[in-house]
């Protein structure tokens, strides 16, 4: 930081502090999913678990919760290491003036022994044995005490941070791709008389980007289930097209185009809610970006630059430049993507009620 004013020090430390806060705060706001409360509640809207049975989603809901859960408890491991560490440092010092009766380190050889046997068996007693290490110890600090670790560069460098808030954009992502899979074979397997014949087209505001024409496997005959399909689902497929669709790659989601695809190809009527959040830009952007981090070692290629061609409030990067992922664009990232997942999971939902 050499030539720089105290003013400008403080505000670039500062900025840094707020960086890693909310690219913690993407991950951990979703803790209220982990709170005990019905999925049906939480995934839906309103307490009716029995709906999920009537719709076939219970499992899909489920998944989607325990997901969430991951993604918060990644984003909370430094508040509770940072809150370990706390109680680690107070052990040390009761310790320390129980033994030697000083917190500094002892010149005399017999007192440090002394203290690190001391302390060795405290801190057995505490991890193994489930001790308290003190009956009125500070509760939890807030994330923000956590993130003013980014104020030292030496102890949490820029790469460490911005890894972190690309893990929480990229693990946002898989919880929305795996719920879009999950979801589709579900409601295909309840509802595979209105679903299965795959007969919509792809529409929407970005089918530009997505396949002009129906992709080849469309366009094979699909009237054939291969043999291995019908013996491991013992030759009954009422509630089994989902799974024979998907494992004979009559679909794939390994992309935001192959979703809205197979998407727009089963839902191929009533299905506005559906088609609204698979136009979402804030998904569109989520998508741009994590190929990026994983496909481009985050640097900008020609995919991206026309993916986010017509999307605002995102910053515009040359061909070959490195993305620059901060805490704010990981929250909104973050953000988009879970919102997204538990609309498409109410649209289909309700699009499987509205039929039964």
């Amino acid at each position: 930081m050499g030539g720089m004013t105290p003013e400008e020090i403080r505000e670039q430390r500062w900025k840094r502090v707020e960086n890693l806060e909310k690219a913690i705060g993407a991950g951990s706001r979703v803790t209220k999913i982990a709170r005990g409360k019905p999925v049906a509640e939480l995934v839906i809207g309103y307490p009716a678990d029995e709906d999920l049975d009537k719709s076939g989603l219970r499992m899909v809901a489920e998944s989607l919760r325990t997901n969430m859960q991951r993604l918060s408890g990644f984003s909370r491991l430094p508040v509770a290491i940072f809150n370990y560490a706390r109680r680690y440092h107070h052990l040390f010092v009761q310790t320390a003036l129980r033994e030697i009766g000083d917190i500094n380190e002892s010149t005399d050889p017999a007192k440090q022994e002394r203290l690190h046997d001391a302390f060795d068996r405290a801190l057995e007693d505490w991890i193994i044995g489930g001790h308290p290490v003190a009956a009125r110890f500070p509760g939890v600090l807030m994330i923000r005490d956590v993130a003013g670790v980014a104020a030292f560069p030496e102890l949490l460098p820029d790469n460490a941070i911005e890894a972190f808030c690309g893990s929480v954009v990229i693990q946002s992502w898989t919880a929305f791709e795996n719920l879009a899979e999950d979801l589709w074979v579900a409601a295909i397997n309840s509802h595979p008389s209105k679903l299965a014949n795959l007969a919509g087209n792809p529409r929407g505001k970005y089918r530009q980007q997505n396949r002009a024409a129906p992709s080849e496997k469309y366009q094979q005959p699909g009237k054939t289930v291969p043999l291995s399909e019908l013996e491991f689902h013992g030759y009954d497929l009422r509630k089994r097209m989902g799974d024979v669709l998907r494992n004979s790659r009559k679909v794939v989601f390994r992309s935001l185009a192959d979703i809205r695809e197979a998407y727009h190809r089963a839902f191929s009527e009533q299905a506005a809610d559906v088609d609204n959040v698979l136009d979402d830009p804030g998904l569109q952007y989520a998508s741009a970006v994590r190929n990026v981090l994983i496909h481009k070692a985050g640097r900008v290629d020609d995919e991206y630059r026309e993916q986010t061609a017509g999307l605002t409030g995102i910053a515009r990067v040359a061909v070959g430049e490195k993305l620059p992922l901060t805490g704010e664009v990981a929250e909104k990232l973050a953000d988009d993507t879970i919102d997204c997942a538990f609309r498409l999971f109410r649209a289909v939902h309700a699009w499987i009620i509205g039929h039964l």
